[in-house]
């Protein structure tokens, strides 16, 4: 059968007697070249999802269930690796050769899908579909083998990523080469005094203990910990 049979059918629901709408458009599953399931439409435009397995006769005038018991309202294409079946898509060859326009598809009674018929009358296996979306698809269209699988984005490792470095309150002696020289700073008169106090950040990490000599990395450290005026306030003349 071919996929223009199926499109634009009406489904009737055997049990109620009644039509549940027509065929919109078909998804499919790209690992295993098959139909997952229908997109039905009503008039109200409320879409409905059939999973083939619950399709009753494929008539010549609408497609039959049983009952709306396995009807379910459209699922997010995103989450059920279902892709839309594209019609009227331009098909192109991996190399970027244009081969024609998809007109319908090649299904079997199982609902797997065979081969893509082009308006030229080119008949291109499912197998050799590399990639496909709703204006085109790709075709592996020569004997030169593309894993196109290595086309993936490529995600950085984070591990490896250097733009930020942490600074350790035990590496005083370094500190000065990350944070401003406080020796064209108004506050840098303190360098040299005594801390009559011991200072601690908002973590509660030490700055400076009692009875130390404040020095330029002191004062850089308190600097940036919002700890400048404390230090100056306890600071006095050897």
């Amino acid at each position: 059968m071919y996929l223009s049979e199926l499109l634009q059918k009406p489904l009737l629901c055997l049990y109620e007697g009644e039509l549940l709408g027509n065929i919109n458009r078909v998804f499919f599953d790209k690992s295993k070249k098959k139909i997952k399931y229908f997109e039905i439409l009503n008039d109200e435009e409320i879409s409905y999802c059939l999973y083939p397995k619950f399709i009753y006769t494929l008539g010549k005038h609408a497609i039959t269930i049983k009952n709306k018991q396995n009807l379910i309202l459209s699922l997010n294409d995103n989450s059920t690796n279902a892709y839309i079946l594209p019609i009227n898509a331009k098909v192109y060859s991996l190399q970027g050769e244009y081969l024609g326009i998809v007109k319908d598809y090649s299904i079997t009674e199982k609902y797997v899908i065979e081969n893509l018929i082009l308006d030229n009358q080119q008949l291109i296996n499912i197998d050799d579909m590399a990639s496909c979306s709703t204006n085109s698809i790709v075709v592996y269209y020569s004997e030169q083998h593309v894993n196109i699988n290595s086309f993936r984005y490529r995600i950085k490792n984070k591990n490896n990523d250097t733009s930020k470095v942490k600074v350790l309150p035990k590496l005083f002696s370094s500190f000065n080469k990350i944070s401003p020289n406080p020796s064209n700073k108004k506050e840098n008169f303190i360098v040299g005094r005594i801390c009559t106090k011991d200072i601690f950040d908002n973590q509660q990490n030490i700055i400076i203990k009692q009875h130390s000599t404040i020095t330029e990395q002191t004062l850089a450290l308190a600097s940036s910990k919002n700890k400048l005026q404390e230090l100056m306030k306890y600071s006095k003349n050897k």
